[in-house]
C-alpha cells in the first residue's frame, strides 16, 4: 500500500554557513500521491524514534562525510533513503503493525485516508452490484447498524 520513490534533490544554505541536500521523494498510499521533501536528518530523527518503539528495524543509511561535502552522488543517498522507508514499513506490515509516526514522517493524513477508504467499502459493501463470486455472510441487522455508524463515525479513528 506504500510506496516512496527519490525524485531529486536541492542544496541549500538556508540558515546555515554550510551546505545540506533536501531530498525530494513521490509518497503513494492507497491511491493517492504526495511529495514531500526531507533532509537526511530528519530521516535519522525518524530512525531514532523508531528505534525507542520497535524492536528491530532495517539498516539505515550511513552517515559519511563524502556526502556532507557534496563529493558522493546525492541521488544514491536518495535513493538509499526512499528504500529504508520502504523496508520498515514492510516489515511493520509483515507483522501485522502500522506506525502513525511513518505515516506523519510522510505527511501522510492517514487518519482522513483511512476512514475515506472504509467509506468506499461501505458503499461498496451496500451496493446491489456486486462483483462475481461475491461472498454473502448473514449479520444481524442490529449489529450492522450499530457498525455502520461506528465505521462512519468517530470511532475507529481513537483505535488508531
Amino acid at each position: 500500500m506504500l510506496g516512496v520513490d527519490y525524485i531529486g534533490y536541492e542544496t541549500s544554505y538556508e540558515g546555515s554557513m554550510m551546505p545540506f541536500t533536501v531530498y525530494k521523494f513521490s509518497v503513494f498510499y492507497c491511491m493517492r500521491k504526495y511529495e514531500v521533501t526531507k533532509r537526511y536528518t530528519d530521516f535519522l530523527e525518524l530512525h531514532n524514534a523508531l528505534t525507542q518503539e520497535l524492536l528491530l528495524l532495517p539498516s539505515f543509511p550511513e552517515k559519511s562525510m563524502s556526502h556532507k561535502m557534496l563529493v558522493a552522488s546525492p541521488m544514491e543517498r536518495g535513493t538509499q533513503l526512499a528504500n529504508y522507508v520502504q523496508r520498515v514499513h514492510s516489515s511493520l506490515a509483515s507483522k501485522t503493525l502500522f506506525s502513525p509516526r511513518l505515516m506523519e514522517f510522510l505527511e501522510i493524513d492517514f487518519r482522513r485516508v483511512h476512514s475515506e477508504e472504509e467509506g468506499q467499502l461501505l458503499l461498496a459493501l451496500d451496493s446491489p452490484n456486486l462483483p462475481p463470486n461475491s461472498v454473502w455472510h448473514m449479520v444481524e441487522e442490529g449489529w450492522l447498524k450499530k457498525w455502520r455508524k461506528f465505521m462512519m463515525g468517530r470511532g475507529p479513528r481513537r483505535f488508531q
